[in-house]
């Protein structure tokens, strides 16, 4: 069976056999599971590609949304696992696992720096279980991307991370190395009630 007039044809056929043909039952039966496999294999090319061209969290949220609303309430998964040819339900569950650790995947990326701290110095490691894009904004400057376990400089740093779920998190950060001043020199004898005054 190639497609629904080929699918109509072999019932045709079938159909003309008499009833007393021992073969019918088996072939009708064969038929089936042949009809639902060509049906899990539309669905899961389907689901492969819509992930892999996703562009947003909405586009992947439509992947899980169409790997988990199939008739029956069961997920594209579960009718693969149900599959009786062992060698299609194989190949359908590798097509499989190249999308589901995406589609499985609801929590941002992990960065090691808190948000709104002030530090001396500061090398951004970001932590997810799939590839992550990096981008980095110092100061008024334009956003850039960034490799993982990136030295930054003193400066206001927001840093935003976003993996291949399209999960995001962002922190806004400081570095700095500028020591407080204060208003007298080292060493300077001061009279009675004199203001020290820090500045920072």
């Amino acid at each position: 069976i190639v497609d629904g007039s080929d699918e109509k044809d072999a019932l045709d056929a079938l159909e003309d056999l008499p009833n007393s043909d021992s073969r019918k039952e088996d072939l009708v039966t064969r038929l089936e599971e042949v009809k639902e496999g060509l049906d899990l294999i539309a669905l899961v090319e389907e689901l492969v590609t819509m992930v892999n061209n996703s562009e947003s969290k909405e586009d992947v949220d439509g992947a899980r949304g169409f790997h988990t609303n199939e008739e029956g309430g069961k997920t594209i998964s579960e009718l693969v696992a149900e599959l009786t040819n062992e060698e299609l339900k194989e190949t359908l569950t590798e097509s499989l696992e190249t999308v589901m650790p995406i589609l499985n995947d609801t929590t941002a990326p992990e960065i090691n720096i808190p948000d709104g701290a002030i530090v001396q110095s500061a090398t951004i490691i970001v932590t997810d279980d799939s590839e992550v894009k990096i981008y980095l904004q110092t100061n008024d400057e334009e956003e850039k991307e960034i490799s993982n376990n990136y030295e930054v400089l003193e400066g206001v740093h927001t840093v935003r991370v976003i993996d291949a779920s399209f999960n995001e998190y962002t922190i806004t950060f400081e570095v700095d190395t500028t020591a407080p001043e204060f208003n007298y020199a080292s060493g300077t004898h001061l009279g009675a009630n004199s203001e020290i005054i820090v500045t920072d």
